[in-house]
């Protein structure tokens, strides 16, 4: 079945050929939001390392791919402005795993909180043209917030190999299709701004996340459906995980694709990626800055052998999101501690109030 596949996405490479499609019939791009280029020579593409099993206890393979390598996850949780609280404010809570396999294995992991009131939310980014914190000021803030800790993490100085950070996320981001411009052009702006300087500092930013996107199958037509299972006519719309989980093995990957999007063609982005198999029923999307496509091969190790480890999804971001989770009991601790110094200051008791759904939020229904 390899071998049809192959050969079918081989015929289906020439990407002029997939731009004509959608430039012939621009409803395809309306209905499907999202399209793939393939950037690959025709076939689905095998690991660049022996693969063994997908469960942590079968995953002495990926161990021995990861010699060499420093990789870091890094997710994010936050307490946002809200018009339930007062007064408002920001609190953002950026987790981190480091696993450096340079040598001996180290494990590094922890977190780091940041604080915005709202008059400095509005300072940042209203610049006193209104007291109102634009919507995009928490995203824009988020990724400050993941730099300071990276640069924190990954001085330059004395570093033997380029480390990998995997964010918990859609680089491509699609998702900012439905915001406003404004909103989308503030978040697009910082997120390559910030790849563009993790680069700069000798780091390969990658976001890995779960999709339902069917971006990848609306470049198909009969040739590459044929042997899958999964038969039609024409165009059609499926789950681009659909499709994969049938056509890869364990620890193998699509060809690698340029994504096609609202933001791609709004911001003229470049933004790379593959779908690859992370265990049995396991597929997962990774995308990286189209400067770091001659890298795609060790980026592929990488998650792989990570995916292995964490049983189906790489284990330094399973480890950041952990670090990085706000349980209930943290976030009221947050707010009893601004209530005793807010009240401290102004000599009043419950300086911090809450909407009773804002309440419901922290503290749960009895």
């Amino acid at each position: 079945m390899i071998a049809q596949v192959s050969e079918a996405y081989r015929r289906f490479r020439e990407a002029s050929q997939v731009r004509r499609s959608l430039d012939e019939d621009p409803s395809l791009m309306r209905d499907c939001h999202e399209a793939a280029y393939p950037l690959e020579d025709g076939q689905v593409v095998e690991p660049p390392m022996d693969v063994g099993g997908f469960k942590p206890s079968e995953a002495d393979w990926a161990r021995k791919a990861l010699d060499g390598e420093v990789v870091v996850g890094v997710d994010t949780s936050e307490m946002p402005p809200s018009t339930h609280l007062s007064p408002s404010f920001l609190f953002t809570n950026v987790g981190f795993s480091m696993m450096s396999y340079v040598e001996q294995t180290i494990h590094v992991e922890g977190s780091r909180a940041y604080f915005y009131p709202h008059s400095e939310m509005v300072d940042l980014y209203a610049m006193g043209e209104s007291s109102s914190i634009p919507s995009w000021a928490v995203d824009v803030t988020r990724m400050d917030c993941e730099e300071r800790v990276l640069k924190e993490l990954l001085p330059e100085e004395g570093r033997n190999s380029q480390p990998c950070v995997l964010f918990d996320e859609s680089f491509s981001a699609s998702y900012l299709s439905a915001v406003s411009r404004t909103r989308r052009a503030k978040v697009v702006e910082r997120m390559d701004r910030m790849h563009g300087d993790l680069i700069e500092m000798g780091i390969a930013p990658v976001g890995v996340f779960y999709t339902s996107s069917s971006a990848f199958v609306t470049m198909i037509r009969r040739g590459l459906m044929r042997g899958s299972g999964l038969e039609t006519g024409g165009w059609r719309r499926v789950r681009d995980s659909t499709l994969f989980i049938r056509l890869l093995p364990p620890g193998w990957r699509s060809p690698a694709f340029k994504v096609r999007n609202r933001l791609a063609d709004e911001f003229d982005r470049d933004i790379v990626g593959f779908y690859l198999k992370a265990g049995g029923d396991s597929i997962i999307r990774v995308e990286l800055p189209e400067p770091l496509l001659d890298q795609v091969e060790d980026v592929h190790r990488i998650v792989a052998a990570q995916s292995a480890l964490g049983g189906g999804y790489p284990y330094v971001l399973q480890r950041a999101h952990e670090q990085a989770y706000m349980r209930p009991g943290e976030r009221q601790w947050v707010l009893d501690y601004m209530n005793r110094l807010i009240g401290e200051e102004a000599g009043i008791r419950d300086a911090v109030k809450l909407s009773r759904k804002e309440m419901r939020k922290v503290v749960g229904l009895v």
